[in-house]
């Protein structure tokens, strides 16, 4: 991600806790940090999808409903891709895109919006993250950051991983079962980030989606440090039912083992959005924003 404005920086994006209840095997509360000179604490989704994938509106309107709201960072996380590349949406193909349309002739100037062809042929171009980050972001105040989720699987189970702050694609990796699925890719993100020297943050996804990764696999994972523990899709059975773990049952089991028996690290909750759905639905039907977040400790430097 190249740097153009004075931005907040993101290292203590590294440390969202989001939710008030501890893990069982604490001794004493957690107490969070005091922000002291040159800090602040951030509020932030690191989990959100555009037209670029299956979102269901533009990505500029979705940095500006965030910013316009007070938090003070995004991600973008759409599927196996990144906001760079040159790219036009045909409109009669993406069903619902009327509403996203009309939401972006009226939240922006005409000479921003690009077009071409007629009728069932028009076509509109997706701005990318650089456009995005040079219009929205405010220094000191409002961080954008490239993002992207990635979709693998084993078999028909879903493995989904978030990674926050990558400059190159990540792949999917395949794997031989669930857990090295998730390893292979921390893996491919962890060699990344040394060659590079890019600092990305990976987590892994709603790990109740079609109930595919458990307490027990995740639990195996080094260098893993991160899940959903809130998820704010209505489909990702955070609470689990009558024969799966609830996440928060699963976040107890996964760091009782990693600490007592792993001798691994914490694993860490986080809370996201995952919004796809920007626009009113049925009740308890979509994935809208601003029901699941994170928050971080960061540093203000002022950057070239």
């Amino acid at each position: 991600m190249t740097a153009r404005l004075p931005r907040l920086t993101l290292p203590a994006l590294l440390c969202a806790l989001l939710f008030p209840s501890l893990v069982t095997f604490a001794q004493q509360p957690e107490v969070l940090l005091e922000a002291v000179d040159g800090q602040r604490w951030m509020k932030g989704n690191m989990h959100t999808h555009s037209l670029w994938s299956d979102g269901d509106d533009f990505p500029e309107n979705l940095a500006k409903w965030y910013r316009d709201k007070g938090y003070q960072f995004l991600v973008f996380t759409d599927h196996n891709t990144l906001l760079q590349k040159e790219r036009w949406l045909n409109l009669a193909k993406r069903k619902g895109s009327e509403k996203a349309v009309q939401r972006l002739r009226e939240q922006w100037p005409a000479e921003w919006i690009e077009t071409r062809g007629e009728g069932e042929a028009t076509e509109i171009r997706l701005k990318t993250f650089d456009e995005i980050f040079a219009r929205l972001a405010v220094p000191q105040e409002y961080l954008l950051i490239q993002g992207e989720e990635i979709t693998d699987r084993f078999g028909k189970l879903p493995v989904h991983m978030c990674a926050t702050n990558t400059v190159e694609l990540l792949p999917p990796t395949g794997g031989e079962s669930i857990t090295d699925v998730i390893q292979q890719n921390i893996n491919a993100a962890t060699s990344r980030r040394e060659r590079t020297g890019v600092k990305t943050l990976v987590h892994l996804n709603h790990p109740n989606f079609g109930y595919a990764v458990t307490a027990e696999q995740l639990m195996k994972v080094v260098g893993e440090n991160f899940f959903e523990l809130y998820n704010g899709h209505p489909t990702v059975h955070n609470s689990g039912d009558a024969v799966h773990a609830g996440t928060e049952r699963m976040w107890d089991i996964i760091n009782s083992f990693r600490l007592q028996t792993l001798q691994l690290p914490v694993m860490y909750g986080l809370g996201t959005d995952d919004g796809h759905n920007y626009f009113e639905t049925a009740a308890g039907k979509g994935a809208q924003p601003g029901r699941g977040w994170g928050v971080g400790l960061a540093e203000c430097i002022e950057t070239d």
